[in-house]
């Protein structure tokens, strides 16, 4: 904070200074003041893009954001699933359910995360290889999605043979998208 505040008493000294040296009345001194803000703006702009620019980018980003873009999705999908349900019987006349907070809630986030299940999706796809992020993406989908419904739909109660079959499938399916994140992008 201290930091701050003597970065702006260093500005406002060099604005003091500018109005001496042109003879600016008090009349005139918004105009320096917004051309103070903008030259402010621009070298906190240009500061900006220097950290970016030197921050560096691992090759493990593109796949991050696909599988978080995957587990957003199945969340946007279980949410969607919920959403229906409502929006069914509400068009059947059964409009109760809407009299609380929580339908609005479900739609809301249904939103949320389908828009950050893009966003995500199209930072994983400018970071890296279409053929590499694509897959890792699909398999979080599914993944997650499988495991939100068998949560969601309280489908836990099974057999010996069904549980092994479905470890033994997302271990295949993470184990594919461990040996897609190997992967290099040849430029």
């Amino acid at each position: 904070l201290s930091a701050r505040i003597n970065a702006i008493d260093v500005r406002l000294e060099a604005l003091e200074k500018h109005m001496r040296r042109r003879n600016i009345s008090f009349a005139d001194t918004t105009m320096v003041f917004h051309e103070a803000i903008d030259e402010a703006k621009y070298i906190e702009a240009e500061r900006v893009k220097e950290l970016l620019h030197q921050h560096q980018k691992s090759p493990a980003d593109p796949y991050i954001y696909a599988g978080c873009a995957g587990v957003v999705g199945a969340l946007s999908v279980l949410l969607g699933g919920v959403s229906s349900k409502l929006l069914i019987n509400a068009v059947q006349g059964e409009w109760t359910d809407f009299e609380s907070v929580v339908p609005y809630l479900f739609l809301g986030g249904m939103m949320v995360t389908l828009y950050a299940q893009v966003d995500l999706q199209n930072t994983a796809l400018q970071l890296g290889d279409a053929m590499s992020v694509y897959p890792v993406f699909m398999a979080f989908w599914i993944g997650f999605g499988t495991l939100g419904s068998i949560v969601l739909f309280e489908n836990h109660h099974w057999k010996f043979m069904k549980t092994v079959s479905y470890t033994t499938g997302f271990l295949f399916l993470f184990l594919g998208v461990a040996m897609l994140t190997k992967h290099t992008n040849r430029e």
